[in-house]
């Protein structure tokens, strides 16, 4: 049967990709979900096959749990409007792996619509200030052809890297070695760990700062224009409502305001930096929920 194809495929990728099937999380209407026309996950997971009873009890007892892809977007969304779409469907699942919350890879069955290795998608998020509003790429996985497409990731995310914000305190200079750390970064990191979705987006955001400075052209001023993400100064207002928080003691013993910032999700995170023109380097001011800035 073409269902049990599909399921056995996919079983399959998620050995090869050497993620237990612990680690997949599913939309709590799963049992809604498409193998093809007129035939759903739980058509094939209700019906007797003496041959599939095994796989059906898999799913049923290991994939088929809580928490599901709602109650994770739910937990981390501290209340903000953050909506994921795909064409005309709304799509949590791709939402969740997007590099908006946890920057990982999403996996489907072997269906026609799904047979690309990088899904576009419509992000919306409402921070309570400002909607923003962005079209981005999700790296998927439906079959051994777009496996073969994220090859290079999945070797990179297996090695080493910094499980908490004190390890990330530790190893800032070794592993961002364009940017300057001011010190009241160290308590603002310090809480973050490897569960947390904004960890990720912070790693992330800080290496494309570390790039831009790598690849900053000799003699050039600074060009907002030029990084990965979307970079803005603060506005007037803001920067009189957070005056204080935002004029910052550097290591070179100068108090600076900072307005520049990159942001990282979920929530209303800002990463503000000020710019070093004349060594070419970014200095980190704060990581913070834009709200509460410490």
């Amino acid at each position: 049967m073409e269902a049990n194809k599909r399921l056995c495929e996919l079983v399959s990728i998620l050995k090869n990709i050497s993620v237990d099937v612990d680690g997949i999380r599913i939309p709590e209407n799963f049992a809604n979900i498409e193998l093809g026309p007129e035939y759903r996950l739980k058509d094939w997971l209700y019906s007797y096959d003496e041959e599939t009873k095994d796989l059906k009890t898999l799913f049923l007892t290991k994939v088929a749990v809580a928490p599901y892809i709602e109650e994770i977007i739910n937990s981390v969304s501290n209340n903000k409007l953050i909506e994921f779409v795909h064409g005309d469907n709304v799509c949590l699942g791709l939402g969740l792996a997007s590099h908006i919350l946890f920057d990982t890879i999403s996996v489907s069955f072997n269906l026609e619509i799904w047979n690309e290795h990088q899904v576009p998608i419509s992000v919306t998020i409402y921070d309570g200030e400002e909607l923003i509003v962005d079209n981005i790429f999700v790296r998927h996985i439906s079959n051994m052809s777009t496996l073969n497409e994220h090859t290079g990731w999945l070797e990179n995310i297996t090695k080493p890297i910094v499980k908490s914000g004190k390890q990330l305190w530790l190893k800032r200079e070794e592993l961002y070695p364009r940017l300057i750390f001011c010190d009241s970064v160290r308590n603002q990191i310090s809480w973050l760990h490897e569960g947390n979705p904004q960890f990720h987006q912070i790693l992330n955001r800080l290496a494309e700062l570390n790039r831009f400075c790598v690849e900053w052209p000799e003699n050039t001023p600074f060009d907002n224009t030029r990084f990965e993400s979307k970079i803005t100064p603060e506005s007037s207002t803001r920067l009189i409502t957070f005056e204080n928080q935002l004029t910052i003691l550097c290591p070179d013993g100068k108090y600076r305001l900072f307005s520049w910032h990159a942001r990282f999700t979920p929530g209303a995170g800002r990463i503000h930096f000020y710019e070093n023109v004349a060594e070419k380097r970014l200095i980190i001011g704060s990581i913070a929920d834009q709200n509460i800035i410490k």
